[in-house]
């Protein structure tokens, strides 16, 4: 039987042995630092000089792997273990049972050894990973998304279990996320080419040091946590607030937050599925549905299992993931087809975070209230996705969602307890809306993201995106190929669907979708309109002509800006924006002849797994 002295003096040597492994701990993280500084002096001295092997270097412009590089390695590996025992100890102390979040610390682990391997093998570029050494625009997007949410889901939890820390490593923790932000922010300059050349050396230098630093901050903090025992409030989690009782004004605004989420949700969703039909094809598109279901499904395990002990914390978490993963989404479906098992799992990480949030806030209310709001939400999104397209086609859509969603935050980050902590959280929300907010707006001058234009300059280098419209029913782009060519092309959907020249239609009196030599003077009925060719063989050969198109985007182009390209294709052509079989089914009229030549392309081609069903050369189409 042991005696309670005997207890007491064995945790008295504990703690000793904690409290010099922590100092043994801070004394080489300090010597670190101190070497960072000198290895950043001597860059700025002497750039040109090589530490190593022939390898990308963070501290010089040649390709060389860097002492810099070597420790960077070693110190995540180090960060890896740490994380382990933090693990160990805390399900030892039974803190597990209390803290629904403890498994964070494994998933840290292990991406802390994946960025080890990558930082000393390269294996991404050798592997050309995401479009690496040399991503496109979509590709950045997934990589600096999925890079800044991991930062921030394993920065915010590490500080959040050194808020009771009485150590500094809360401190060495907030500046070594700094440091990685800052890493993080000139990574993005110089990918987006905003760095002048004069400047890049020392660009180059600060982004190295940055990182350096920054892991070794991170390391001496996640140190000070696992090595010192520190003990875990855990009112921190327990004080998480029941919003049902929470007073009234926060009580409304996260149920607001609820409605701006399944907005988001919804509108996302269709808006991928307009992505993925141009980047991919109508069955791929609908590949979506089950992503979005696998999302929400995985997203409501995450809430239920954190609403009672994490309900604060996991809501300001998912609410500030969800824009980040809304643009994950976005260039996954973009650029991620060729494996797509990897873009599936891409495309659900909004949906999960925008669950996470709904299951929490569904278990600590009214359950009826809560679906009420989100009910509603959606079928607001649902209304407004179609004017969003109309406006702003898929490409600034997608940021304007991002952005809502960052503005959505706000609603969950107001119930966070901390004071500072949530007005840092708000100040973030604040920002990521205004930024998402200009780029979408900016993009709309600059055509920057143009999702056709990538996907046609891989056939077409030399070609020129001249005008983009979209709408529920499809994207339509008009496109100069080649620079000395007169004519343009017409896309839909990325695909070719017509060619666009500025003739009067007594050159196009021979065209086999309308035969000239069968009557005189026909009554003609184009179904799918398009542009240029059929519409002046028509107008060539009748006095009357009708036409219906399906999609308003195509009319809009052909009746306004193209106008100086197309020769006024649709001069005297009475038509109306409807699909083919309404069109029939409510015509007064009688036609001599009916072609429908132009709608077999315009929902999608037989190319690739699938066409889109609505095309109307099947009998079934016309009498169902």
């Amino acid at each position: 039987m042991r005696h309670p002295e005997n207890n007491e003096t064995a945790q008295s040597s504990h703690g000793t042995s904690d409290g010099q492994a922590v100092d043994l701990l801070r004394r080489c993280g300090y010597g670190l630092l101190a070497f960072a500084a000198v290895l950043g002096i001597a860059h700025f001295l002497w750039p040109e000089y090589r530490w190593g092997q022939g390898r990308h270097s963070y501290f010089n412009l040649a390709n060389s792997l860097t002492l810099a590089s070597w420790l960077v390695s070693m110190q995540l590996v180090l960060i890896a273990l740490l994380a382990l025992v933090a693990l160990w100890r805390e399900r030892r102390s039974g803190r597990a049972d209390g803290l629904v979040t403890h498994w964070i610390w494994g998933i840290g682990a292990v991406v802390a050894l994946v960025l080890s391997l990558a930082e000393v093998t390269r294996f991404p570029r050798r592997l050309e990973l995401l479009g690496l050494p040399s991503p496109d625009v979509y590709e950045s997007f997934v990589i600096f998304s999925l890079w800044l949410a991991l930062l921030l889901l394993f920065g915010g939890f590490l500080v959040w279990r050194l808020a009771a820390s009485a150590g500094p490593g809360r401190r060495y923790a907030v500046l070594g996320l700094s440091l990685w932000i800052l890493h993080f922010l000139l990574s993005v300059l110089n990918r987006s080419g905003l760095v002048p050349e004069s400047s890049l050396p020392m660009a180059v230098g600060i982004w190295g040091l940055a990182l350096l630093a920054g892991t070794t901050f991170l390391l001496m903090a996640i140190g000070e946590y696992a090595l010192g025992g520190q003990a875990i409030d855990l009112s921190v989690e327990e004080r998480s607030p029941d919003i049902a009782a929470a007073p009234a004004e926060r009580k409304i605004g996260t149920l607001v937050g609820v409605g701006l989420t399944t907005l988001t949700l919804i509108s996302l969703q269709v808006i991928l599925f307009q992505v993925l039909t141009i980047s991919g094809d109508y069955l791929t598109a609908q590949s979506v549905i089950a992503a979005a279901l696998l999302g929400i499904s995985l997203g409501g395990l995450v809430g239920f299992l954190t609403a009672d002990k994490a309900a604060a914390e996991t809501l300001a978490a998912a609410s500030l993931l969800l824009p980040l993963t809304i643009v994950t989404a976005f260039g996954a479906g973009v650029s991620m087809l060729d494996t797509p098992l990897v873009a599936a799992m891409l495309l659900m990480f909004p949906f999960a975070a925008g669950s996470v949030l709904i299951s929490i806030v569904l278990v600590r209310n009214r359950s009826h209230i809560v679906y009420f709001i989100d009910l509603l939400g959606a079928a607001l999104g649902a209304l407004l996705v179609s004017p969003a397209l109309s406006h702003f086609r898929e490409e600034s859509s997608m940021l304007l969602l991002s952005a809502l969603s960052s503005a959505a935050a706000l609603c969950f980050i107001f119930g966070y307890p901390g004071r500072r902590l949530r007005w840092l959280l708000a100040t973030t929300a604040v920002a990521a809306t205004a930024a998402f907010t200009w780029a979408a707006l900016g993009n709309l001058e600059t055509d920057r993201l143009n999702v056709v234009r990538t996907k046609l300059l891989e056939r077409y280098p030399n070609s020129r995106v001249l005008f983009s419209a979209s709408s529920l029913v499809g994207r339509y782009d008009v496109v100069r190929r080649r620079p000395d060519q007169s004519s343009l092309s017409a896309y839909e959907n990325g695909r070719i669907t017509d060619t666009i020249r500025n003739r009067p239609p007594e050159q196009y009196r021979i065209d086999p979708r309308v035969p000239h030599n069968l009557m005189d003077d026909p009554v003609i009925l184009i179904l799918g309109i398009s542009g240029d060719g059929i519409t002046k063989t028509a107008r060539s050969l009748g006095s009357m002509v009708y036409g219906a198109e399906i999609n308003p985007a195509v009319v809009r182009l052909q009746t306004g800006a193209l106008v100086p390209y197309n020769g006024d294709a649709y001069r005297d052509i009475e038509y109306e924006v409807v699909d083919g079989r309404t069109y029939i089914e409510e015509s007064p009229h009688s036609y001599d002849m009916i072609t429908l030549m132009n709608a077999h392309a315009a929902r999608g081609r037989t190319s690739g797994r699938a066409p889109s069903p609505e095309y109307l050369h099947t009998r079934e189409a016309m009498v169902s």
